[in-house]
């Protein structure tokens, strides 16, 4: 057979390409059951399509999407749980609002004890929530260098603080 006969589409083998990464990349055997034909009416056998594999870099282009779609996700995950922070300030705020209103009313004498809790449950709930958001917000604005910086400041902070706890749980069973 001629080249020419034997030649397929750029279109076709990239939609060869889309179906193997869809399918969780799968062996070339299972993958070229799974191929349909092309606008010709052929279908390339198992090893045209391990040819297009090895000539296209299937295998370092599906690790370049799946670490885009790792980033995408991370990128909503902490998205999702900033809004989640924002709302617990909100809450804890209202709660403040609530035990407040309730201390400046007449009835603050009967039940003063779940005011003052509402209002330092409130607090309490704010501050965290607050501070979680603006701290997962600056992480999410690092840099790769920064970012890696950060970590080694905390392993160095960690292997410090083992070292301690080290000394501690080195004692025998009698604690000398």
């Amino acid at each position: 057979m001629s080249e020419i006969s034997l030649s397929y589409t750029s279109v076709y083998k990239e939609s060869i390409f889309a179906l193997w990464y869809s399918q969780n990349k799968p062996s070339i055997s299972k993958l070229s059951g799974m191929v349909p034909e092309d606008e010709t009416g052929r279908k390339p056998n198992a090893s045209v399509i391990l040819k297009w594999v090895d000539d296209g870099d299937w295998h370092v282009r599906a690790d370049i999407l799946d670490e885009r779609a790792a980033e995408s996700l991370e990128k909503v995950l902490v998205t999702d749980r900033v809004e989640i922070f924002k709302k617990q300030a909100e809450i804890g705020k209202k709660l403040q609002e609530i035990g407040m209103k309730y201390v400046e009313s007449d009835e603050f004498k009967l039940n003063a004890v779940t005011a003052l809790k509402m209002i330092i449950e409130g607090a309490t709930l704010e501050k965290e929530s607050v501070g979680l958001t603006i701290a997962l917000t600056k992480i999410y604005a690092l840099d790769d260098e920064d970012l890696q910086s950060e970590v080694r400041k905390l392993l160095a902070k960690a292997d410090k603080d083992d070292v301690v706890e080290g000394d501690v749980t080195d004692l025998g069973e009698d604690g000398t």
